[in-house]
């Protein structure tokens, strides 16, 4: 990162470069971003890390969590996480326009082109992003006896359940993402 702490354009440099090069698929983002997060000094790591949980944490809404249910059929409370994950390995655009509306989501291709209602259509999920500065900083630190990335934390909000939307709110409130027959 070459911005300082908590640096979000730095951030988001990196994750773009990395959609980049695994061509938007969330699994290779987040190996691709493993790899260019093991180049960087300890103390960005640990920065990136930081932008990483606030993202996270601004992305718990329960629009998105709405949003995450109708995409991913009706998934529960512990797969909301994973779509987060999904959701930042979209990139910037995607990320702050699902921020803006939730609904908008139903323009990305991976949501539009998904078969609907098919239980074998693979769920929008990523959770191996939620840990890829963990993973590149256990790397970096591998017998030094630094402490471990998440005691340098610091203390956030339990997490509570979302919880289910009632239906007719769910259309209302995202019309486009219902009509693509996830409701």
């Amino acid at each position: 990162m070459t911005g300082g702490p908590g640096d979000r354009d730095a951030f988001w440099a990196l994750l773009e470069a990395a959609g980049e090069a695994a061509r938007w698929d969330a699994e290779g983002v987040a190996d691709d971003l493993v790899c260019r997060l093991r180049e960087l000094p300890v103390a960005e790591l640990v920065a990136f890390d930081a932008v990483l949980r606030a993202l996270l944490a601004e992305s718990r809404r329960r629009d998105l969590w709405a949003a995450a249910h109708l995409i991913n059929g009706g998934r529960s409370d512990g797969a909301f996480p994973a779509f987060q994950g999904w959701l930042l390995a979209q990139g910037r655009r995607v990320y702050e326009a699902a921020l803006r509306d939730p609904d908008s989501l139903a323009e990305h291709p991976p949501v539009r082109d998904r078969p609907a209602a098919d239980p074998r259509a693979p769920v929008l999920a990523s959770g191996e992003m939620l840990d890829v500065a963990e993973r590149a900083y256990e790397h970096a630190t591998a017998g030094t006896g630094a402490p471990p990335l998440d005691s340098l934390r610091p203390p956030g909000e339990p997490d509570e359940p979302l919880g289910a939307d009632d239906p007719e709110e769910l259309r209302g409130r995202l019309p486009r993402l219902w009509a693509l027959g996830r409701g």
